[in-house]
Parts: C-alpha cells; structure tokens; sequence
C-alpha cells in the first residue's frame, strides 16, 4: 500500500516535471500567398477558354514553388501561350472563429479584399475574394486603420471591380481565380492561391515563419498585426511583452522617398536620366477594338544603376487595360543613371505614354513624341503633331500637380504671369503657405516647354522671361 505521503510526493514530483517540460499541443498557423498574373495570346488549342465576363475557378493539385513552373502550369491549364506573373503577397493568420478581412494592394494597380469565412472542418479555407482595379481612384498607399481600409473598399467597389465569389481553397493544394478582359478570350487576369497549414509548437519555431513573412504588417495594419502576433504568442503560452517582434516599416512609409536611401529631388539633379532601353507598350486588343485612347503618367523609381526599382501610377488614361501595359512595359525601361555633384543617386521620374488610334498600326509614345533636357531645370517635347503636344502638355501639368500635392504643397497661379504660345501656365510652388519656386508651360504648335525651379521664385512675366532666354532660343530651334 502507498501511504498517503508518498502519494503527495508523487504528486509533487510530476507537477516539478511538468514544469520543466512545458511541451504544448501545436497550435495552426495557416499561411496565404496570392499571386497576381496576366495571360495573353490564347491559342485556342485542347483548352476549354475563359469566356468574356466569365470568373473561372480551377483548382490545382501542386504547391507552386518557383515562377516557372506556375507560369507552366497556367498556359497548360488555360492555353495562354503567354503569362506574366505581375506581383505577389503572402500573410499568416490564425484559424478564423469570425470573418477576417484583409486588404492589399497588388501590381501598383489592383487593389484586393480576402474575408476569410470561419471553418470548421480543417480541410479547407473558405475565402471570399474581390478583385478591384484601381485606375488610378484607389491610392496604392493603404490607411492604417481597419474601419479606414472598410470605408475605401466600399467606396471603389461598385465602379472599379473585376470580380467577387467566394471560393473554398483546399488546404496543400491551391486554387486559380481567372477573368477574361472585355473583348474575348484573348487577355485574362488571373489571382491564384495557395494555403498552407504550420504546425507551431515553440516561440523560436514562430519567429522562423515569421521571418518569411516581413511586410505582413501591411496587410494587417499595425494595430491589427500586433493584436494577431498577442494571440500567438499568448495561444503558446508566452506573455505579451518584448518577445513579440516589432512591425516592420508600414507601407505608407516605406513608399516616400523620405526612407528610401539616397533618393534626389529631380529638380536638385546635376545629370539627369536619360532612357537606353524602352520597351514601348502594345497596343492591347480590347482598347483598340472599343475605340479606346489616353494618356498615362507614371513615375519610375531609378537607382543608381538605371534600372527601375518601383513604378506609380500618377494619372489613369481611365483604361484600365492601357495602364496596366505601361506599367509592365515601364519596369523594363533601363536608363543612365542620375548624377548630383558627380555622384550617383536614386530619382523619380515622370513619364508619360500616349495611346492614339490614328492609323492601323499600334500608335505608342515613342512615335508620337521626342523628349530633350537643355538643362537641369527644362524639358522640351516635339511631338508628331499639335493635337499631341496638347494633350501632353495638360497631362504633364497634372501630373506635375499631383506630385507637388502629394508632398503637401500646391500651385498658385501668378496673376500677372508670363502668357505664350497657344496655352501657358504660370504658377508658384506653395509648400506651408510661403512660396517654394516656380512652375512654367507652356505649347506651340506641336512642341511643349516645361520649366520649373527649386526656391527660386519668379512671381511677374518679366522676372521669368528674362530667366528664359535660352531656354526659349532652344525652343525655337528645336525640331
């Protein structure tokens, strides 16, 4: 017989032992990555095609675990020959008692809400998906706030959306969700899915997923994120404290030039950028079949190799598809790189495209006009004919608009202003109520002038003609 003792001892002995083996049963973490692609030149062949206004829904076997094998496994699916994977995301999240939405931006250019459903069952993640296309209505800088990301998706989804469903994804496979663009079978825009299911045990094991996932905390926004990160740690027993890592940069903040490295003022430039390789934008089939013309602006992000880091959409030729081809065909761009006092730096650069259906043949920028920098403070366009000229001459200055509005400032209007050509614009550059530079445009004919200045301030016609003279005489000559 065990005396009653021992029994206490016993007892003692196995709560010392499981206090130094706290071993928990795992919790599920489960992981999504979305992958944004667009396929093209439908073949026609052994393939049962994406109708116009059609939302496919296919599910794939196999976990996609690099590009081209994805890209295979579309145009064997679907019959595209070609498919460019545009962007892709990934997130963690916890098995969901209620819905969880999640928000992100996509591409520069589409904008995307996942309600994850409660389930449970395990064996799937039913989701419900909205794919919107920006157009340049949708800010590529998200809110932080939760109710804020709400009020923006049900402002932008009646008129800018491509598709919504809800879907059940199988947990280890995946699921493709394809659209075909207006005119047919011919271009499709695809979202495709893979769920994943961790099995997370210990802290250490949460960091090294965590690891995978750096930029999550713009998906979450950063009071979400850290609420999901409490749940975690304190579901593997650990308190709310200092191990819980701190969120990375948020997307608004990662997206100024302010943090990043060694980014110049396009004004402050002692060389500037000039284009060695571009690749001009097709004409896409569904623009040109419904009559379709615009221009875009964009801006490109250089480093200090040339090559273009990130690109922004400033003003939408309100098609989607045209913007959407400049946006790819811009990141190929390669230029020689931007020099301040000799050193290389980083810039952003406005570029505009110009999509005109004059003849049979595809009409892009680099027919239409020629681009020149006499100096660090003037660029010259010639364009192929006046009609050209002054639609890029209004949607430079509205690009330029933008830019000096998203910095917090804006353009005053000088009373006694310079006025030339067929249309001018004389303005100053405002930042907190005192004036900041000065702005001048100008078109005449099929040519455009575009000056501008950093703190130097011409506020009547005559202080800028006289600051104009040679860029005036280049005008002239310029052909």
């Amino acid at each position: 017989m065990i005396s009653f003792k021992t029994k206490i001892l016993l007892l003692l002995f196995g709560f010392v032992l499981s206090c130094q083996n706290p071993d928990r049963t795992p919790i599920s973490l489960y992981e999504l990555k979305v992958f944004l692609l667009q396929g093209s030149n439908y073949t026609q062949k052994k393939h049962i095609p994406i109708f116009a206004g059609e939302t496919s829904v296919r599910f794939i076997e196999n976990v996609m675990k690099d590009k081209e094998s994805l890209k295979n496994l579309l145009e064997e699916t679907f019959g595209y020959q070609q498919i460019e994977l545009l962007d892709a995301v990934g997130f963690l999240f916890l098995p969901a008692t209620k819905k969880q939405p999640f928000y992100f931006n996509l591409d520069d250019h589409y904008f995307v809400r996942l309600i994850v459903l409660p389930d449970g069952s395990g064996k799937n993640i039913p989701l419900h998906v909205t794919l919107l296309n920006q157009s340049g209505k949708i800010s590529s800088i998200l809110p932080n706030g939760q109710n804020a990301r709400d009020r923006l998706f049900t402002s932008a989804r009646a008129e800018n959306r491509i598709f919504s469903l809800r879907a059940n994804v199988p947990l280890k496979k995946g699921m493709v969700l394809g659209k075909a663009l207006p005119t047919g079978n011919s271009r499709a825009i695809f979202l495709l899915l893979q769920p994943r299911e961790h099995h997370i045990s210990t802290t250490e094991e949460l960091k090294e997923v965590l690891k995978q996932f750096p930029k999550q905390v713009n998906i979450y926004g950063q009071e979400s994120y850290r609420k999901f990160l409490q749940t975690v740690y304190q579901k593997l027993g650990q308190s709310a404290g200092e191990e819980i890592p701190s969120p990375v940069s948020s997307e608004r903040e990662t997206l100024t030039s302010d943090t990043i490295p060694n980014v110049v003022p396009f004004t402050q430039l002692t060389q500037r950028p000039t284009i060695l390789r571009q690749i001009n934008p097709s004409y896409p089939e569904d623009a040109r079949r419904a009559g379709r013309e615009g221009t875009v602006f964009i801006s490109v992000l250089i480093d200090e190799q040339g090559k273009v880091l990130q690109t922004k959409l400033l003003k939408s030729s309100g098609t989607a598809s045209l913007d959407s081809t400049v946006m790819s065909a811009a990141r190929q761009f390669l230029f020689s790189p931007a020099e301040k006092n000799g050193k290389k730096v980083k810039v952003w650069m406005t570029l505009p495209f110009v999509f005109r259906l004059k003849k049979e043949t595809d009409t892009t920028s680099s027919n239409n006009y020629r681009i020149f920098y006499p100096d660090r403070n003037t660029t010259l366009i010639v364009a192929k004919d006046s009609q050209i000229a002054s639609t890029l001459f209004l949607g430079y200055l509205n690009g330029f608009r933008t830019a000096i509005n998203s910095r917090g400032g804006e353009l005053q209007k000088v009373s006694n202003g310079l006025q030339m050509g067929d249309q001018s614009v004389h303005y100053l550059i405002i930042f907190d109520g005192q004036p900041g530079g000065t702005f001048f445009g100008m078109q005449q004919g099929d040519k455009a002038l575009f000056f501008y200045t950093h703190q130097q301030v011409y506020d009547d016609a005559e202080s800028l003609r006289k600051a104009l003279t040679s860029q005036l005489q280049e005008f002239e000559k310029i052909k």
